[in-house]
């Protein structure tokens, strides 16, 4: 069953991908017959039927699925995508996480991110950066894009943090809206409620063996956005302000509020 027909879907994401664009899916039977896994040594064989049974499991929910959020290079999911080297079809590769295969090409980072057998999504960018686990699954990745989508162009202040490379932030809830649980995995942390919302993101840990996040406070009003360092449920983390924001792809300036036209687009 097609995610857009899931009735375990909430109205957000549901909205959100009726103005995906769509393109066909693999076919189950191409899947079944073509499925191959290579290994770390680069032997390439049949699939196993659990590896068979994930990737069909991913293509029926979720591929043909393509969006733009914040760049002009969209977001697609499906089997067709391409992961390093030269196309091929329905293939899994060894990971340090376990069996994952291409399924989907992140436009903001310009990057292909693997789906593992478990259904997490993950991005390996080789030797000898880190492969990184960033969504417990597909959903939760929707789910966040969503709700970025629907709360980017309202007022906002952009901030960023550093912890601890590999280690989840620890943020108490002490003054923060709830925690949106369909929407925070482990390289986004969402939390919204009334007329307020935060949202931390995994942005970097390729450079120094430190993990750098960033951090976004919405308001509906220019003047209740608030400064994060203010809020108990932060200060441990340090936050500093960003000099760029990249919901709006534009510089920032020292205490002032994003206040981006509702509307605008990527």
């Amino acid at each position: 069953m097609h995610i857009l027909h899931d009735r375990s879907v909430g109205r957000r994401l549901k909205g959100f991908l009726d103005q995906a664009r769509r393109f066909d899916p693999t076919p189950e039977e191409v899947i079944r017959s073509e499925g191959r896994v290579v290994d770390a040594c680069g032997r390439e064989s049949r699939a196993p039927e659990e590896i068979i049974e994930a990737m069909v499991r991913f293509e029926q929910r979720f591929g043909g699925i393509g969006y733009k959020l914040l760049v002009g290079n969209p977001m697609t999911y499906g089997l067709r995508v391409k992961r390093h080297g030269p196309r091929r079809g329905p293939t899994a590769y060894l990971t340090e996480q376990g069996w994952a295969f291409a399924g989907i090409v992140d436009g903001d980072l310009t990057w292909g991110l693997d789906v593992l057998v478990d259904g997490r999504v993950a991005v390996d960018y080789g030797e000898p950066i880190a492969y990184r686990v960033l969504n417990r699954n597909v959903e939760q990745r929707l789910q966040s894009d969503a709700l970025l989508a629907e709360l980017r162009h309202r007022p906002h202040r952009s901030f960023e943090f550093r912890v601890a490379n590999k280690v989840t932030p620890s943020i108490p809830d002490a003054g923060l809206p709830p925690v949106l649980p369909e929407a925070s995995g482990e390289g986004a942390l969402w939390w919204g409620g009334g007329e307020s919302a935060f949202f931390a993101r995994l942005h970097s840990w390729i450079y120094d063996g430190m993990d750098s996040w960033q951090l976004w406070a919405f308001a509906v009003q220019p003047s209740a956005v608030q400064d994060v360092r203010d809020l108990v449920a932060f200060r441990a983390l340090q936050p500093v302000e960003s000099t760029w924001c990249h919901l709006c792809g534009e510089p920032t300036t020292a205490g002032e509020t994003c206040t981006q036209a509702p509307g605008k687009s990527a």
